[in-house]
């Protein structure tokens, strides 16, 4: 079999980075033929064979050239796949794929709705599904997304869950685990009390993720409770001087990019990950995942793809979105009681175990492949 992934991102720090990533070289190594086309500058080129195709510009976060017709034209019919597969949201890459493929199958990877924050991003996400998106959506052989959860829910996938499945992102459980060292950050960073962990990307695209609301949190919660920021972006300063205006600054640690083999560290000695998201824009939440395959309970809000990760009241607690009162509720619940924190990391750490590896993922996505071929 032989497969071709188009997706603007890959490899790299990010959850569509590293979802595509990890598909790309699972597939080559379970001995599919793997080509992969990106935009991005690509970190890890062993495996598949990459195409890194230049960019004109780069446009709230979607990088495009109008080349590109011609050039993933030209690749697709040099590599000759069985199937492509385009990754979606950011726009474009994965359109003009699905308008190149020709007679082939093509898989629609789809993470997540596209998003709009303000105004004008929103008239923009209005005017690519017009354009470009539902006709994606509408040409693919099959859709792939990360939770049929989010795929019930979204707007844009009405009409197609006849040809919708579902492949959640997957763990690495033998580095993600209860039995990683849990107390790295505390020596790292002198702090006593409780630890609440943030991991996402700082950037002014990712505002979505909510950070803010946990920030503020902080002001409502023991003085003893320190927030440990995990992640980097144009918008860092933005938030510190937010902590620094509403008189915590003293509580947050920004601990910028670290490496991803020291990731398990910081979610095992954190008490507790939070990922307060506020738009559909989350499509599955892959840090609440890692969290809990360290044995830690996480709480996320009840939007996009969350909720296929964190079972309410199980391993972890959802909140509504925004909703400062109920944030502050779930973290005290979580860091008064070290019976229930416990119990809720067990059982999370059983559930990605059982549900969320990369094993599984890949299983699915040739299955999907073998159905089209």
């Amino acid at each position: 079999m032989k497969a071709l992934i188009a997706s603007p991102y890959y490899s790299g720090v990010g959850g569509l980075q590293q979802y595509t990533y990890r598909i790309a070289v699972g597939l080559h190594n379970a001995g599919v033929d793997t080509t992969v086309i990106t935009c991005s500058r690509v970190l890890d080129e062993s495996g598949p064979t990459v195409f890194t195709l230049p960019r004109l510009a780069t446009v709230s976060n979607t990088p495009f050239s109008l080349r590109w017709f011609g050039s993933i034209k030209k690749v697709i019919d040099d590599v000759d796949p069985d199937v492509v597969n385009g990754h979606l949201p950011v726009p474009y890459m994965a359109d003009v794929a699905a308008r190149v493929t020709r007679d082939r199958p093509f898989v629609l990877t789809y993470h997540n709705d596209a998003v709009g924050i303000n105004t004008t991003t929103k008239l923009l996400v209005m005017a690519y599904y017009r354009f470009l998106g539902r006709g994606t959506i509408r040409r693919a052989s099959w859709i792939i997304t990360t939770s049929q959860h989010y795929a019930a829910h979204s707007p844009f996938l009405e009409g197609y869950l006849s040809k919708t499945s579902a492949v959640p992102p997957g763990v690495d459980v033998a580095t993600f685990n209860p039995a990683v060292d849990s107390n790295h950050i505390r020596n790292k960073y002198g702090l006593n009390g409780h630890i609440i962990l943030f991991v996402g990307q700082l950037s002014k695209a990712h505002r979505h993720k909510g950070l803010p609301i946990l920030i503020r949190a902080l002001r409502s919660l023991d003085p003893n409770v320190t927030l440990v920021v995990v992640g980097d972006g144009n918008w860092r300063s933005h938030y510190a001087t937010y902590a620094r205006r509403i008189g915590v600054q003293g509580r947050v640690v920004f601990a910028g990019l670290i490496p991803e083999e020291e990731l398990p560290l910081y979610y095992r000695g954190a008490d507790l990950t939070v990922l307060p998201t506020l738009t559909d824009a989350e499509g599955f939440g892959m840090v609440l995942a890692e969290a809990n395959a360290c044995g830690r309970p996480v709480i996320g809000t009840n939007v996009g793809g969350i909720p296929s990760v964190i079972q309410d009241h199980y391993n972890g607690f959802l909140v509504q979105p925004g909703d400062l009162h109920g944030l502050v509720e779930a973290i005290r619940a979580v860091l008064s009681d070290e019976e229930l924190a416990d119990r809720m990391g067990h059982n999370g750490y059983q559930m990605v175990k059982s549900q969320f590896t990369w094993a599984q993922a890949i299983a699915r996505t040739m299955k999907v492949y073998d159905g089209l071929i």
